[in-house]
């Protein structure tokens, strides 16, 4: 069993959701973007964030 990340859009909000093996699950991102439909350097962001996000997760892992 492993940490899973699933991502979530409501509105103008899109996010990350961690799922942990037990079933917990926590927003650990997000993002609110433009209500203009230009998404682009938002969603850039959030990439950037997940990215950095999953990288610092698995450091914790490996590091102890």
């Amino acid at each position: 069993m492993q940490i899973r990340f699933r991502s979530i859009r409501e509105d103008n909000i899109i996010g990350l959701l961690m799922i942990t093996p037990d079933g917990f699950e926590r927003v650990v991102v997000q993002v609110m973007v433009p209500r203009d439909k230009d998404w682009r350097a938002d969603v850039e962001l959030y990439d950037d964030l997940v990215k950095i996000y999953k990288r610092r997760l698995q450091k914790m892992f490996t590091h102890g």
